[in-house]
């Protein structure tokens, strides 16, 4: 019987388990791979009012076969940085990964000014980072309510007198205002109203007087 050379026997092995040859019970060496993905490849969160916050989902998905173990050095780990201030990971992936998982993360803009904001959501991996980029815009909202005060003079009591006010949006956004009236004898017409004004837009808002 022919026997090979200590070298060319271990040669032989290591192609046959990457070949997934069955020789002689040796069995074929898988690969473990961990494929990080993460959708979508960007965001652009529009116009935000300053000191508002926007939240939007970025889904991070384990394509691969295998997963890092919790705690290793070359374990991944999520950040949202850039230029522009304001962004935020707001609920933090679990990593690792089980092969096929995936983790939704929330991400937010707050403008602390206005203008042009731009960032990054990067997630760190030993295979390369994995950059999504995020764009937003810092918008003025500025409500104005006229007049500043309303009075109603002197009333008898169960007489109504009515008087109204109005509520502009003087910003360049959309702007969601609640509108309630406290008080003994003052009441809003409609009772408590939610608006929603786009820029530019005013709504007149009816108060009465009814003293008791």
């Amino acid at each position: 019987m022919r026997h090979l050379p200590p070298a060319a026997l271990a040669s032989a092995l290591s192609l046959a388990a990457f070949s997934g040859c069955q020789c002689g019970g040796v069995e074929p060496v898988q690969k473990i791979t961990v494929n990080l993905r993460v959708s979508p490849a960007s965001i652009d969160f529009g116009s935000v009012p300053v000191g508002a916050a926007v939240k939007k989902t970025i889904a991070v998905v384990n394509a691969g076969s295998g997963a890092y173990e919790p705690g290793a050095a070359d374990a991944p780990s999520i950040t949202a940085a850039g230029a522009g201030a304001g962004f935020v990971v707001d609920a933090p992936c679990a990593l690792p990964l089980a092969p096929g998982a995936f983790c939704d993360v929330d991400v937010a803009f707050v403008p602390a000014r206005e203008g042009d904001a731009a960032g990054d959501f990067v997630v760190h991996a030993p295979d390369g980072d994995i950059d999504v980029p995020l764009t937003g815009h810092g918008a003025k909202a500025a409500v104005v309510v006229d007049p500043a005060a309303l009075d109603f003079g002197t009333a008898n009591v169960g007489d109504k007198i009515e008087k109204s006010f109005t509520v502009t949006n003087q910003g360049d956004v959309d702007v969601d205002a609640h509108v309630a009236v406290s008080g003994a004898g003052f009441f809003a017409a409609g009772g408590q109203q939610a608006l929603t004004l786009a820029a530019g837009e005013t709504a007149t808002v009816a108060v009465s007087f009814t003293p008791s």
